[in-house]
Formats: C-alpha cells, structure tokens, sequence
C-alpha cells in the first residue's frame, strides 16, 4: 500500500510536469505556423518550426521588403491588390508625372468600401532607361498584381508583363506594342480612329484636298498609312506624301513643293523638335494653306501658325475636369483620364472573378477582355475591343494667339 508521504510525493511531481508543460506552451518555444498562410508570406524553419521572436523580425523584414500583409491579422481580411504604375516623376516629365498621379489617386479614392478586395496603388519613376529597373522592381519586390503604364513606357511594360503573366493597361499613341502581347491593353485611339476624327475636322472647315508629312518611323508611318486609306473611301484627295528622316531638321525640298502645289492643307506627323521647326519655317514663308495635325500632346508651340487645326487625345468630360481641378493644381496632361478608367476597369475586372481569393492570370485576362460599355471618363461609354483597344474620342481644336480653342465649347 502507498502511505501518505509516498501520495503527497507523486502529487508534487504530477503538479510539477503539468506546471513545465504550461511554462512550454506559453513561452518563447517553438509555436507551428498555420499551414493554410502561403509559405512566400513567412520565413519557416527547416522543420516549419520558428520561435515567436524569430518569426515577429523575419515577416517585419520581408513586410518591409515586399509590402507584404501582416500575417498576424485574422485571414479573414480581404486580400490586397496591387496595382503597380510607373510614371515619369523626374526629369523633364516630372509636372507631367506629378499631374498623372493625382488622377491615379483620383480613380483610388473613389473605389467603394464594400469590395471583395482590398486595392493599393504602388508607384515607381520611370522614363528611358529608368523604365526597365523600375516595372521589375515593382514585378519582383513589390510583388503587384497588374501594371499600368503611359507614352513611351508602353512597350518595355508590356514585355515584362507578359513574361510575368500580369495585365497591363496602357496609354499610348503607338498601338505598335501589343503585337504578340496577350496581356496588354491599349486606351488610346486606334489609328482607324485617329484619321476618321483628322478627316472629320477637315470636312467642318470644308477643306478636300490636303499633303501629308510625315516621319518614317512609328507610330507616324502607320498613322500616315491610315489617313490616305480613309481619305481614298471618303472622296478626299491626298495630293502629296513627303515621308522625312527621324530627326531631319532641314525642309527646304519639302516646303518648296508644297509652295508649288498649295494643297488646301498639310497634315505634319513628326516629333516636337521636327514639328516645331517645320512650323517656323512654314510661317517664315506665310503659306496660304492651313497646318493640321494629330497630336497627343497639347503643348502649343510659339511658332505655331495661327489658324492650324489640330485633332488632340481627350481631356476629359467636364465632371473629369473640374474634378480633376479641385484635386490638382498642375496642368491636365495627356492620359489623364485614361489612366484614371484604367485604375476603374482593372477593380472591375478583379471584382467580377467569382472568389475572394487572387484570380488566375487567364481569368483576370477574360474578365478585362469582356468589359463592355464602361462610362469613360473621356466622356465616352467605351468596351474593350478585340484587339484589346480601348477607344476614345479626339477632340477637335483650333489655334489662334497661340491658345487652344475648342471646337465643342
């Protein structure tokens, strides 16, 4: 039989193993990490075991290092989006940039609080050289979702997101890039378009007979190409094509035949160096036929022949404006309200996925292929088309005094 002292001895030691029990579970010891949390959102021992301490500094780090979600919140939550964008912020873009920033967070502030998911908006510099470092590093280390892009950057975004498999929405007059390119879409005018609304302006000033000059390169060669097909369908006559050298600055020959055979107008597709300089010298000679153009740009240089009728990209709807006004007070640049829909059209795209989880690449992609009779802040109510063209309107001007004046106001 067990006397008392032997009882009160095992008693003590039970109390004792169950007291080092609890000491274990509630201190610094190993703790095993739910295993329904991704493994790229935590840094896991080689067993899947970490102490509380190590694993608190490795997921501070990496949140650190690619603005990942606190793992200690409930799972719960709704999983962000990133949406990543690069913008020219410095250099000779950086007011262009700064002012595309605004109408980013524009589209941001406006998207509703009852979402499946959570957006972020995530920005890096970009022009030139600058471009390529920048989108991998918003591919690589920021880890987004989708990219966002305008002007010249297009086309090196556009190649890194197809090798990452990540949609992409651009702003650009070149549609040249989405050639071989399953994952980018274009919201810019399409060449078709552009020439239809060049040829329309011309039509409202009762001009039929016209010249073009134009760059080699692209986008000018096929934009060229575009107008003298529809002029051909729609009884204009092109009485004259001059194609320039990139970067040609002397236009003596060009000038020289058009004074000889004094078209109604000459539609100049050239860069602004080249632009500006053909002008000067277009007004040296003064000319009687009207200068016209299709640019994306509004910049309006002082050499500009009073007169000129230009077709320009979209500022925007006059709700767009005035919004865009209370929050900026830069200049509205090009894209702007391009790059404010592409924000809008990318949370449409992911809110109509059936789950609450990241949808797949080709389900992202279809879900973008199929938006349809979206309210544009062009003013327009555009879908994406085929080609993955998303179409706006131009909108016609005039220059007199070296100011814009528009023909719908």
């Amino acid at each position: 039989m067990i006397n008392k002292t032997t009882s009160r001895i095992i008693l003590m030691m039970t109390l004792i193993v169950i007291s080092i029990i609890i000491y274990l579970i509630n201190s610094e010891s190993f703790i095993q990490y739910d295993k329904s949390i991704p493994t790229n959102q935590i840094a896991l021992g080689k067993k899947g075991n970490i102490t509380k301490s190590e694993g608190r500094k490795r997921v501070k780090k990496l949140a650190q290092e690619k603005s990942l979600p606190d793992i200690g919140k409930s799972l719960k939550e709704k999983q962000v989006i990133k949406i990543g964008v690069s913008l020219p912020l410095s250099g000779e873009k950086e007011i262009t940039g700064d002012a595309l920033r605004s109408a980013l967070y524009m589209a941001y502030n406006e998207i509703p609080e009852n979402t499946k998911f959570k957006y972020e908006i995530i920005i890096e510099d970009s022009g030139k050289e600058k471009t390529f470092m920048s989108t991998y590093t918003l591919v690589d280390v920021k880890d987004v979702d989708a990219l966002l892009s305008v002007y010249e950057d297009a086309e090196i975004v556009a190649k890194i997101a197809e090798k990452n498999k990540l949609p992409h929405i651009a702003c650009a007059w070149n549609e040249h890039f989405l050639e071989k390119k399953s994952h980018s879409f274009n919201h810019f005018p399409s060449y078709n378009k552009q020439a239809d609304s060049f040829l329309d302006n011309l039509e409202r000033n009762n001009i039929r007979i016209f010249s073009i000059v134009n760059v080699k390169q692209e986008p000018y060669k096929s934009l060229a190409k575009e107008v003298k097909k529809q002029a051909l369908k729609r009884n204009f006559v092109v009485q004259s094509v001059f194609e320039i050298e990139e970067g040609q600055l002397n236009f003596s020959k060009e000038i020289g035949e058009l004074s000889e055979k004094t078209p109604e107008a000459v539609l100049v597709l050239m860069g602004q160096r080249e632009g500006g300089i053909f002008t000067s010298k277009l007004n040296s000679k003064a000319l009687s036929f009207r200068y016209t153009d299709i640019d994306m740009m509004r910049e309006i240089n002082k050499t500009t022949m009073n007169g000129a009728l230009y077709v320009l990209s979209s500022r925007g709807d006059y709700l767009f404006r005035e919004k865009f006004i209370k929050a900026s007070v830069l200049p509205l640049p090009v894209c702007a309200p391009n790059l404010y829909d592409a924000v809008k059209m990318l949370v449409v795209a992911f809110e109509s996925t059936d789950k609450k989880i990241r949808p797949r690449s080709d389900v992202l992609l279809k879900s973008l292929s199929q938006i349809s009779n979206f309210s544009s802040a062009t003013g327009d109510v555009v879908s994406v088309g085929k080609d993955r063209i998303i179409e706006s309107s131009l909108e016609a001007a005039e220059i007199y005094d070296n100011r814009i004046y528009y023909q719908n106001e």
